[in-house]
């Protein structure tokens, strides 16, 4: 990887392999992470608890190296990849659970504002997660995934930089990789996924877990500005 050393436990190299497997795979659909991996410019944390505060503690400075490493690459496409060692094995609604927790306990630890290029609001078509004041697309992966490509022995989650998708938009190429991307997906699922949904038209949290979720769906996550003191 072209990154430095992570504050997390070392990534063992059988879990490293797995998800580069997974990732690399001829019929994964996501062309953003394919392009990540295939050129190593990527960043892997190694944690103990899925929704823990030790967890968050460790992954607060590796993301903060992530987000300022990445500005020295000549890449539009980085992901940051949080690996849980805990637990191995949940049914989706308690991995979403533990996901939106996960993400809780980051931001109260994160002092820095929100990025002002998207919502604290999770109700909001323009909702992103902020931490170190840069907004992220996140993608959960485990083992019981509905999504086949959503499936991962360990817990995961994928921080994906939302200001990919702008060069994206600004380049011209969002819409076919989005088209190319979902054409893959239906391919590897046999069916569209449900909770997929263009940016800016829909909250993007109702995405982040990869469970399938009713219309009366509601995010738990609050900003730290609305919790109760």
């Amino acid at each position: 990887m072209n990154f430095t050393e992570t504050h997390s436990k070392s990534v063992p190299s059988s879990i490293e392999e797995e998800f580069r497997s997974v990732v690399l795979n001829q019929q994964y659909p996501c062309l953003g992470a394919k392009a990540a991996f295939n050129t190593n410019v990527y960043r892997m944390g190694y944690y103990n608890e899925l929704g823990s505060t030790e967890a968050a503690e460790t992954m607060a400075p590796d993301l903060h190296n992530f987000i300022a490493e990445r500005e020295t690459l000549d890449s539009n496409f980085t992901t940051f990849v949080a690996i849980f060692e805990q637990p191995r094995s949940m049914e989706e609604k308690r991995f979403e659970k533990l996901l939106w927790q996960q993400l809780s306990v980051l931001h109260r630890l994160d002092d820095q504002p929100w990025d002002s290029s998207v919502s604290h609001d999770p109700d909001s078509k323009e909702f992103g997660f902020s931490f170190a004041k840069t907004a992220f697309f996140i993608i959960g992966l485990h083992a019981n995934s509905s999504r086949l490509a959503r499936r991962f022995t360990n817990p995961a989650l994928v921080f994906n930089l939302h200001s990919q998708f702008d060069i994206l938009k600004a380049e011209g190429k969002y819409q076919k990789m989005r088209k190319v991307i979902r054409e893959r997906d239906q391919s590897l699922q046999g069916q569209i996924n449900p909770m997929a949904a263009d940016f800016g038209t829909i909250t993007e949290a109702r995405q982040y877990s990869g469970r399938k979720v009713s219309s009366a769906w509601k995010c738990p996550f609050l900003h730290q500005d609305n919790r109760d003191e």
